[in-house]
């Protein structure tokens, strides 16, 4: 009797350990689709994928073309990946001059392709441009071989990436840079919305666009010359005071005040007999600011002839110096603080740099480098969108190409964003309070970026003709 208690309990163990290692089994087959290798071909922006003998095939399931989200294929679609442990994987959107070419990536020993194979759906949260990937039941995300794949459906590949997609006589033609949209320089924005141009071929359409910042709506008319010029109409106050400018014992003086120093002439570089200074005073959001240009070696033609650059901060009758040798490329006021976004001046004059430093100066005149601030230690560049709720609203960039920043190679600052390094998931939106940084949603590709009065960010994409809110 006992030997057969023993082997009974034994018995009873057993089939329970068999049961506990059957269910996740199940779970898992249940989770298991087949899929097979489609038979069409397939190019993508101007590239022929060959998939038959590739360790991540592209796959067809229920007719529609699935594709493998490798770290390789999508930089070469304009994506880029992270993936967190127990988070899930950040795919976003990020256009870039210097696509890869589509790597080949060989069978692996042990591996081979057939016609019929089995796939797994996702369990694990996907997330793209921030916003959680939505449930498809009909064409879900699938796994194969330990790579994430999508479906190459129009809610994916039109409304979520932007490309066109097209399918005719066995042949499946993907573009991930449709045509470019622009605006009258910078969209405009009122209180109510923001009205914007796009363009085909380079070549402005006759309808003008405007986002009710209410409906969520988009609406279209028929665009006039005067409506052409009030949208492209300076939206800062600027007065020339070049003839205020004087130069004594090497420092720059704007009418009685004392400005600062002329550096290069203080320095040697440049001779006393050979400078030219001139400047504006600018009053934009609420902030009046100089800028100084002190130019010398007048015999170097433009726009090569070497200038010193200084920003003043006007604080009641006082000119407080905010930054040398950069540009202003954005200004508010928020609570007690000011803030400067500045791109630094570097190579050839007049050409800057396509990461941002942002500057915070306190009432009595004191500015800080925020992007030496530890709480923006992640973030390399700190573009400043603008102001609401009496804090600054921020785009903040991981961009490790500013540690290097004299070999570093100056660009337009249009859509600058497309050179810069970035993280799904560190970067994004932000605000801050003077103190404390809080993120308000994850990286989105942006050319242009817009706060309103109630705090909601705006972005436009001139990458896909897309203006929409983020947050």
């Amino acid at each position: 009797m006992h030997t057969r208690e023993i082997m009974k309990k034994y018995i009873i163990a057993l089939l329970i350990v068999i049961g506990i290692l059957a269910f996740p089994l199940a779970s898992s087959a249940a989770n298991d689709v087949t899929v097979s290798l489609p038979g069409y071909k397939c190019v993508i922006n101007n590239s022929t994928i060959y998939y038959s003998l590739s360790q991540y095939p592209l796959l067809s399931y229920k007719d529609i073309t699935y594709f493998p989200m490798t770290y390789n294929y999508c930089r070469a679609m304009d994506l880029t990946t992270e993936w967190v442990d127990k988070e899930g994987l950040y795919i976003c959107s990020k256009p870039t001059q210097d696509k890869p070419g589509f790597q080949v990536y060989p069978l692996q020993k042990g591996y081979w392709n057939t016609f019929k194979m089995t796939a797994s759906v996702v369990t694990y949260p996907v997330y793209i441009d921030g916003d959680l990937a939505p449930v498809d039941k009909t064409y879900p995300l699938l796994n194969f071989r330990g790579v994430t794949y999508f479906p190459m459906t129009w809610a994916y590949t039109h409304d979520m990436f932007g490309w066109t997609i097209d399918f005719k006589k066995w042949l499946l033609t993907v573009n991930t840079q449709p045509a470019y949209m622009s605006s009258i320089e910078t969209p405009s924005v009122d209180k109510n919305g923001i009205y914007y141009q796009k363009t085909t071929n380079g070549y402005f359409d006759s309808k003008l666009y405007y986002l009710d910042y209410k409906t969520g709506e988009t609406k279209t008319s028929t665009i006039t010359e005067d409506k052409k010029k009030e949208l492209s109409a300076p939206k800062e106050v600027t007065k020339d005071i070049s003839q205020n400018l004087s130069l004594k014992d090497k420092s720059i003086y704007y009418g009685k005040n004392l400005l600062c120093e002329f550096d290069s002439l203080a320095s040697g570089k440049a001779k006393a007999n050979d400078y030219e200074l001139s400047g504006s005073e600018i009053t934009s959001n609420g902030v009046t600011y100089l800028t100084i240009y002190a130019y010398y070696q007048l015999n170097v033609p433009v726009p090569y002839t070497p200038f010193d650059v200084y920003t003043f901060i006007k604080q009641g009758t006082k000119y407080k110096l905010v930054t040398k040798n950069s540009r202003v490329m954005n200004v508010g006021k928020a609570g007690k603080y000011t803030y400067f976004e500045v791109s630094e001046y570097s190579g050839y004059r007049g050409s800057v740099y396509n990461f941002s430093t942002l500057l915070k100066v306190d009432s009595s005149g004191k500015v800080e480098n925020l992007n030496e601030n530890k709480s923006f230690a992640d973030y390399h560049s700190i573009s400043l969108i603008g102001v609401a709720n009496s804090k600054a609203y921020l785009k903040c960039i991981w961009a490790p190409e500013a540690k290097n920043m004299k070999s570093y190679t100056p660009v337009s600052a249009q859509d600058s964003e497309a050179y810069l390094s970035i993280s799904p998931v560190n970067d994004g939106f932000f605000t801050y309070d003077g103190s404390k940084l809080k993120q308000l949603h994850k990286y989105v590709f942006s050319s242009y970026e817009f706060v309103n009065s109630t705090g909601n960010i705006y972005i436009a994409n001139n990458y896909t003709g897309v203006v929409r809110k983020v947050c």
